[in-house]
Parts: C-alpha cells; sequence; structure tokens
C-alpha cells in the first residue's frame, strides 16, 4: 500500500516537473519575443521631438538677412499660473463645499495642500522682480493674460461638451454662465503646459534663474528660436516676416509628413520670402527615443532648413533706401510726396541688386505693429516698385521709337515737328507748345531737326503720338509685349525644374505677388501669356500710348526690365531675386527679340543724348556730375505723367568692362522727371559704382 503510494506520488512529481518544463520551453521560445516587446514597451520613455532650425535667408554676398536666433524664457506650468486665479479657487472651494466642507475649512485644506506649489511660484515671481527688474504688477499681469487663455479653453470645452451642435453664437452668449468648476472638470490639455512669462535678455540673468530655480517643479528654463532680421527696415516687403502657424496654414502645407508637419507653437512664413520661399526654408523634426535607463532606443535626426541666396546686395539696397528717404538732401525743392519705388538690376543676368518701396517699416515689430502698419494710408506693406501700376509717361518713348523703326513707319531722319497751331481736339501737346510756336525754329538755331534722335533727346510729346498713331494698335501691344509689359517680368521663388514638380497650389504659394500692368484698353486683371488673344485697343488710344499716358499702366520693375533688355541689344530676361546656382546667367528663360543693331543704335543714340546733350532733359541733372569720368556711358530717359502726376527717371548705364546695369525709379506726386526723379537716378548710379557694379572705383583726386 505504502510503495503504491510513493509511485503515485513520483509519477505526479514527474508530470508537475513536466508540465513546468513544458511552459518554461513554450515561454522561453514561443513567446519570447512578445514577452520582450512587452517588457520594452514598459521601460520606453515617450519619444522626444527634436527641434529644427529654419534655413537663414542671405543675400548676394551671404550677408545675413534673415535668421533664427536662441532666446530664453522662464517658463511655468499652468498648476502654479493658476495659483494666482481666483477663479480656480472658486472651483476647488465649490468642489470641497460639494462635498460637506464649510467655504472657509475647504480654503484652509486647499491653502495647506497647495503649500509647496504656492511657495514655488512665490519664488518664481521674486526672482522676476527683484533679479531681473520686472515690476510686480507687469508679471502679474503676464501671468493673468496665461490664466484667461487657459480659462477660456476651458470654458469653450465645457459648453461645447454640452452643446455639441449648437452654433458658436449662442456660447458667447452663455459663457459668463459656466461654473468655474465645471470648466476645471474640463480638463483641457492647456492646464498641463508650461507658458513664458519671461524673456531672460542677458546672460547673467540667465545663470542666475538656472542657479535659482532649475530643477524645481513646475519652473522650466527653455530656449526657444527666435527669427532675427538684422537689417530691420531694408528691403522689408521683399523678406517678410514669421509668426505662429494657423490651422488652416498647417493643414495645407506638409500634412502627410510626420516630421514636416506643424506643431503648436511653431511658426511659418507669413509675408515675403519667408512665405514664399517656406518650402525651402521650413527643416525636417527629428525624434529621439529613450528608455528609462537613458539608453537610446530609436533616433531620427532632425535636418535643417535651406539657405535662400537672395540677389540683392543689401549694402546697396540700403544706401539707395536712405537717399530715397531723404530726397531733400539731393534736391532742394524736391516736389515728391515722399512715397517712391525704385528698382536696380544687372542687366547682364536680370539679377535684382536693389528694389527699394518707401514708406517702409521694420521687420522685428512687424507682427506687434501689423494693424497700424494695415491701416496706414501710404501703404507700407504694399511693394510700390512690384505691385502698383502707374502710366509710364516718357520712359515709353524709347520701346516707341524702337517699335516704328521696326514696323517701317519712319525711319531714323525722318522729322515729325510742332505745328504752327495748337493741336486737334483729343491729341496730346507738347509741354513747349504755345501758338505760333513750333520746334522747328529751336532746332533751326542748333542746326538740327526733329528727327528720330532728337525727339528722344528733347522728349517731344507731337513725334511720339504722332508715330504711335501711325502702328497699328495690334503691332504697338506686341512690341511692349515683348518687352515684358502687360505681364510678370519676375521669376518664382524656385528653380524651373523644382517649379514643374510643384502642384498648382505650391506655385501659387512660390510666385510673387506683382501686379501686370495693362496694355488693354481698361484694366488689366491677368497676366498675357499670349499676345495673340489680347484685344487689340481703338485707335484714338494710341496717341496716348506714345507717351506713355491714356491706359497704359506698367510697374516699376517692368520699365528696369525692359531697359535691361535694350542694354541686352533686344535679349529678353526675366527679373529674378532668388539666385540660381544652377542657371548663374539666367540663360533658361531668355529670348532673343526680332530687333535690329541698326536701329538699336539709332535708340542709343537719343537715349545717350538725353543725358550727355545740352537740351537733353535729363541733361541738367547729370552735368558736372563727374560719372564719365568714372568710365560708364548713361543711356536715358525723363518722365513726367498728369492726373495722376509722377515723375520717372529710367537708364541702363554700360562700362569699358562689358558690364550693364538698368534702373528706374518713380516719384508719387513729382512734377518733372528731369527736376523730381533724374537727380535720384543719378546718386543711384553713384551708388552702384561705389558698390562696384559699374564703372571705376574712385582714385585720388576724382570729383
Amino acid at each position: 500500500m505504502y510503495h503504491h503510494r510513493l509511485k503515485l506520488f513520483i509519477f505526479l512529481s514527474i508530470l508537475a516537473m513536466s508540465l513546468c518544463l513544458v511552459r518554461l520551453w513554450y515561454l522561453q521560445t514561443a513567446l519570447v519575443d512578445q514577452s520582450r516587446k512587452q517588457l520594452s514597451q514598459l521601460r520606453i520613455l515617450p519619444s522626444k521631438q527634436l527641434p529644427t532650425l529654419r534655413g537663414k535667408i542671405i543675400d548676394r554676398n551671404e550677408t545675413i538677412v534673415a535668421r533664427d536666433e536662441p532666446f530664453f524664457f522662464l517658463q511655468l506650468n499652468y498648476k502654479l499660473t493658476r495659483l494666482l486665479d481666483p477663479r480656480f479657487w472658486q472651483a476647488e472651494i465649490q468642489r470641497k463645499v460639494a462635498s460637506g466642507q464649510t467655504p472657509q475649512e475647504a480654503e484652509s485644506k486647499l491653502v495647506k495642500t497647495y503649500a509647496t506649489d504656492i511657495a514655488t511660484l512665490g519664488k518664481a515671481l521674486d526672482f522676476c522682480v527683484y533679479t531681473a527688474g520686472v515690476s510686480r504688477s507687469e508679471i502679474e499681469q503676464t501671468v493673468a493674460a496665461v490664466n484667461d487663455r487657459v480659462w477660456d479653453m476651458g470654458r469653450f470645452l465645457s459648453w461645447r461638451s454640452k452643446n455639441p451642435s449648437s452654433p458658436f453664437g449662442e456660447y458667447r452668449e452663455q459663457k459668463d454662465s459656466i461654473l468655474p468648476k465645471d470648466v476645471l472638470a474640463a480638463n483641457p490639455k492647456e492646464m498641463h503646459l508650461n507658458y513664458s512669462i519671461l524673456e531672460l535678455v542677458d546672460r547673467p540673468t540667465l545663470m542666475s534663474a538656472q542657479i535659482e530655480l532649475a530643477g524645481i517643479d513646475g519652473v522650466v528654463i527653455r530656449s526657444e528660436p527666435r527669427r532675427v532680421y538684422p537689417f530691420n527696415d531694408v528691403a522689408p516687403q521683399i523678406i517678410g516676416w514669421v509668426g505662429p502657424v494657423q490651422r488652416q496654414e498647417a493643414e495645407a502645407l506638409f500634412s502627410d509628413d510626420a516630421y514636416f508637419r506643424y506643431l503648436d507653437g511653431e511658426a511659418n512664413g507669413k509675408f515675403g520670402i519667408e512665405k514664399l520661399c517656406e518650402i525651402l526654408l521650413r527643416g525636417r523634426r527629428g525624434e529621439v527615443t529613450y528608455d528609462r535607463e537613458r539608453n537610446e532606443i530609436s533616433r531620427t535626426d532632425a535636418q535643417f532648413g535651406q539657405d535662400v541666396q537672395l540677389t540683392l546686395d543689401m549694402t546697396l539696397q540700403r544706401n539707395i533706401q536712405t537717399l530715397l528717404g531723404d530726397p531733400n538732401a539731393v534736391i532742394p525743392a524736391f516736389g515728391g510726396s515722399g512715397n517712391t519705388a525704385a528698382v536696380v538690376l544687372d542687366a547682364g543676368t536680370g539679377d535684382v541688386l536693389a528694389m527699394v518701396s518707401l514708406p517702409t517699416f521694420d521687420l522685428n515689430r512687424a507682427r506687434e505693429d501689423y494693424n497700424i502698419l494695415l491701416k496706414d494710408p501710404r501703404r507700407p506693406l504694399g511693394n510700390r516698385a512690384l505691385e502698383d501700376n502707374y502710366p509710364p509717361g516718357s520712359s515709353v518713348k524709347p520701346l516707341i521709337l524702337l517699335a516704328g523703326l521696326e514696323e517701317h513707319k519712319i525711319t531714323a531722319e525722318e522729322v515729325i515737328s510742332c505745328s504752327y497751331t495748337l493741336p486737334p481736339a483729343n491729341w496730346p501737346r507738347c509741354l513747349l507748345q504755345r501758338k505760333e510756336y513750333c520746334h522747328d525754329s529751336r532746332w533751326s538755331e542748333e542746326g538740327q531737326v526733329n528727327n528720330s534722335r532728337n525727339a528722344i533727346r528733347g522728349s517731344c510729346n507731337v513725334y511720339f503720338s504722332q508715330l504711335a498713331n501711325r502702328l497699328d494698335g495690334a503691332d504697338l501691344q506686341r512690341w511692349l509685349w515683348l518687352f515684358g509689359w502687360g505681364t510678370t517680368v519676375l521669376t518664382p521663388c524656385v528653380n524651373p525644374e523644382t517649379l514643374s514638380q510643384l502642384s498648382v497650389d505650391d506655385r501659387l504659394r512660390v510666385s510673387f505677388r506683382q501686379s501686370c500692368g495693362s496694355i488693354l484698353f481698361g484694366s488689366q486683371n491677368q497676366p498675357i501669356f499670349d499676345i495673340a488673344d489680347a484685344p487689340v485697343i481703338p485707335a484714338n488710344e494710341k496717341r496716348w500710348w506714345g507717351i506713355g499716358q491714356g491706359n497704359l499702366r506698367v510697374t516699376v520693375i517692368q520699365v528696369a526690365n525692359a531697359y535691361a533688355a535694350l542694354a541686352r541689344r533686344g535679349i529678353y530676361k526675366p527679373a529674378r531675386l532668388i539666385i540660381d546656382p544652377n542657371d548663374p546667367m539666367n540663360e533658361k528663360l531668355s529670348r532673343k527679340l526680332p530687333v535690329h543693331a541698326a536701329n538699336l543704335d539709332v535708340v542709343y543714340d537719343g537715349m545717350r543724348a538725353v543725358v550727355n546733350e545740352r537740351g537733353g532733359s535729363a541733361y541738367d541733372a547729370f552735368e558736372g556730375s563727374g560719372l564719365r569720368q568714372r568710365g560708364m556711358t548713361i543711356y536715358g530717359k525723363t518722365g513726367s505723367t498728369e492726373r495722376p502726376a509722377h515723375a520717372w527717371f529710367a537708364c541702363f548705364v554700360t562700362d569699358q568692362a562689358g558690364r550693364a546695369i538698368s534702373l528706374a525709379v518713380v516719384v508719387e506726386g513729382g512734377q518733372s522727371g528731369g527736376k523730381d526723379a533724374a537727380p535720384l537716378g543719378r546718386e543711384m548710379i553713384r551708388l552702384c559704382n561705389e558698390a562696384g557694379f559699374i564703372g571705376n572705383k574712385l582714385t585720388a583726386g576724382q570729383d
């Protein structure tokens, strides 16, 4: 009997041991991967996002125009800031009273419960007041603003949870009736975040904060990148600025990439190059994962944003802006309004060396001053050189002459002079024309006649209105269009290959906001891509276009770019603001215009006479300037318009090294191109020479 029990015990023991061994084998083999995964998940900490750095904007000389810089902030968690909010205490007291306590008992217990946090908050506020030098009321206002923002979110979520389908208008009517305890019960994520209450503006303050406050629960010293613009108010309409990303923007851009996608609090471009080049400037966020022993489990490195290099020379831009901002230093009896625009191009490449629009504003304060800037009647946010349409006045006359010569409507030596009587009604008249006065007598005294080059020199309205009237309307429009009028002339912010790979929406995001002017009868809202599709202007409009009036409209950059095409002897290139290392000479989009060298020489001769011969409309402005002694030849044209009154000067300049620049400047409210605009153009040429873009550098004893 005993032996049977012993055998049974041994059998059961062996069976139990076998089951344990089988189970152990199963755990060590079949479930090992699952067990390791579960164990690992218990030890792995949440992934930490690695911030990226936005790319820089630099000028053609690699001078930094916009960059991210680290700024340090003292942050408090909402669990501390709420202690200065009476609504929080009211909600907590209500909750305890509901459980049977008196208000006095509830308040006493709450003070004991939050004693540590109250002391921490007091220490942080004392640091702000006694170390950072901020007044108590100012720092408390900052904390109150944080509390208001968080409380409003909790109040809205509380209302929405009870009224999921109600219109938002009802919330505005009911929000003040929502109980504080219900706001706390909503528990939005904002109640668990840190908020900046003080910028640590210098290194001593930062070091003191790290010594006094680092490691305290609820207090964080955080570094945040901030966009800085070293040139302040120079070229702000071009560069633009950044700001906190809006929800619709976050959903539209990079939403399909977890590391490009915007997070709360991140910034994106809002204006200018910052906005147009967002797809280049924005970097790609990284991510790192650790276990509880701080061992790195995985890492995705951040990718810095690309730098964007402008064609601008920021020193030249600043100098021209200073010149145009104080025209009385050059023109004692200046007649303009102060609203001025100018463009300088490297004629060889079409690169924009400077593009000035006045008035201007400080980019480092653009976000704070945005509403003021938006309401300013002088429209500082707009780029007058790129977006505003102007009648071109007499700056159109070189193109009218070239069109007439090419279409065989006139010869270089044919004379068109004023009559002895006033012109018929609805015909332009010469500014010098009076009854019983004609240009023939003036030219005869000088031994000259009013042929093509002399008509350019003296800017004869009668000559050019008659010449334009001879042209077929479609031919007149076509020649202006060939030189870039009636269409956009500034290329997008990315090269053509990159542009072809973008969606239509992305193409719009990288295209400059620019006007196309108008070469139609009436307003023109869209660029003309095929001149054959444009309706022909009425015959009675041509005479006014010949002197740059009527419905003809241009932008400043269109005029500068047309003169650059003249400087290249009939090679058209679009202007550009972004350097393309794959196309340094801007050849991909260039085209040869159907012009003859002999006709160009006639136009050149007249434009040179404008500046260099007595009787030229810009002669007085350039006489004695000494620019010719610097190895430059200037081919210019003045312009004046009425209704509205503006003054123009446009030119191209060549030198002995084969270089060329073109420029155009318009003075709103100016009465005379020769008096209000040409002197500014002269000084712009001088600045370009001093910057090394054209002519010889000054030597001792010159000028």
